[in-house]
């Protein structure tokens, strides 16, 4: 009986190394199968960047191809070539800050001389000259805002009724002008008499067939 349960217990064992052997075998070990070119060129590029790294350097190096390629193609497109003296090949680059505020300065400046240039060739026709007339040192001014502030709103007032006033006179004057030129006048006829009395005995029944409206009573007063 010991040896039956012996003999079961190994085979048992067994059966267990040989799961384990399938098992192993059957997991996958994350490990792709790389040729042999694959692997030299791994173990040439391993311990000098990551994969991240190489990746960006293999991006910069596309845009790098791209832009000569793209350049290439456009210098068959543009044929013209400068010609530059021996001064100018003398003579420094110019910077960043030269190429952009630089030129932008410059071009302001130049468009402010070309303001002041126009401004002035349009000055030298205006030759008038105002005369400015001295004052004496008793000399006041006619609004004497100085003098008297207190009266200022009173005579400007004063002043413009003034003005009001005159062109009032002006408007009546030139009116008067008009009507002297108007020299028809209507030659007016009495009436017959026996108009006359029509119109007076009409008035007349007017007048009766009016009725009279009742005087209005005061109201009485109530005292409270």
């Amino acid at each position: 009986m010991e040896s039956f349960v012996e003999r079961q217990k190994i085979k048992e064992e067994k059966r267990q190394e040989k799961l384990e052997l399938l098992r192993g075998s059957m997991e996958p070990t994350h490990e792709p199968m790389l040729c042999k070119k694959s692997l030299d060129i791994t173990a040439k590029n391993k311990g000098k960047s990551s994969f991240l790294e190489r990746q960006q350097d293999a991006q910069l190096a596309k845009q790098r191809k791209d832009l000569l390629l793209e350049r290439k193609t456009r210098d068959r497109e543009c044929t013209f070539r400068p010609r530059i003296s021996a001064k100018g090949m003398e003579q420094r680059a110019r910077s960043v800050e030269e190429l952009s505020t630089g030129d932008a300065l410059r071009k302001e400046a130049m468009q402010e001389a070309l303001r002041l240039r126009a401004q002035h060739q349009e000055m030298k026709g205006a030759t008038f000259q105002p005369r400015i007339l001295k004052t004496g040192p008793g000399v006041q001014g006619r609004l004497q805002i100085l003098s008297d502030p207190e009266t200022y709103i009173a005579r400007v007032q004063q002043e413009q009724m003034e003005h009001d006033r005159k062109i009032i006179q002006h408007q009546m004057d030139q009116q008067d002008a008009e009507l002297a030129e108007c020299t028809f006048q209507p030659q007016i006829h009495q009436a017959p008499s026996y108009v006359t009395r029509i119109a007076r005995s009409m008035a007349q029944t007017r007048s009766e067939n009016t009725p009279r409206q009742p005087q209005k009573l005061a109201p009485e007063k109530t005292w409270r």
